[in-house]
């Protein structure tokens, strides 16, 4: 599910189908932000998952939130030259 919540409200919620693979309980998983002018690009263990639309300009952005039952979550930014990037220890299938 992807949301912008803008001056304390939230917005109109994008939901996904079901992922095109299987995450696992315990398992790793990486998720890339790719930022274009227009939309963020999002992969999942290196495969694209979805397209969202800014719906506040991007340099405005402060947080990103991942709920769930997860647990050592990092964060690294960067830039890359192709999308989505390779990440090691995850083959796309």
């Amino acid at each position: 599910m992807r949301n912008t919540k803008a001056k304390g409200v939230w917005g109109k919620e994008e939901v996904s189908s079901a992922l095109p693979f299987s995450l696992h309980r315990g398992s790793k998983f990486a998720i890339q932000i790719f930022i274009t002018d227009s939309d963020y690009l999002i992969s999942v263990n290196g495969i694209h998952f979805a397209k969202y639309a800014h719906r506040l300009p991007y340099t405005s952005v402060s947080t990103i939130e991942v709920k769930g039952d997860v647990e050592n979550v990092s964060m690294e930014r960067g830039e890359v030259e192709c999308y989505p990037e390779h990440i090691p220890g995850f083959n796309p299938k």
